[in-house]
């Protein structure tokens, strides 16, 4: 069964540390602008991916797909709408961020049910 309360959990707990990670990149002033994005994009998709199975045991995957799709359209809803960033005037460049985001957090969420949650039902059983 899904559990759209962990969902939801999950992607708030992504987000926070999003902006906790942002928020020490900036006080730190680390240059390099593409190297930030593109750690930041990795830590957020692998969060999720982290983070969705442990909330949604039954449905891991549904939900690390799902957590991905809904972190990449709320990057999406607050550039176009808050920074005024016209991304979605690409339509391929959409379908690569997506394609990529849901990748890297179906991999995360894989290596996380296999190992850790596996690990952790063989020692409670």
């Amino acid at each position: 069964m899904f559990n759209f309360k962990g969902l939801i959990q999950s992607v708030g707990i992504v987000l926070l540390i999003t902006i906790l990670f942002s928020f020490f990149i900036g006080f730190f002033n680390i240059g390099s602008i593409p190297i930030i994005i593109l750690v930041q994009f990795f830590i957020t998709n692998a969060l999720i991916g982290l983070l969705a199975p442990f909330k949604n045991i039954q449905t891991p995957y549904t939900a690390a797909f799902l957590g991905s799709i809904t972190l990449t359209v709320i990057n999406y809803v607050v550039a176009y709408f808050i920074f005024n960033i016209y991304v979605l005037a690409n339509p391929a460049q959409i379908s690569n961020n997506l394609l990529l985001s849901t990748s890297v957090a179906l991999i995360t969420a894989l290596f996380s049910k296999e190992f850790i949650i596996g690990k952790l039902r063989k020692d409670y059983v």
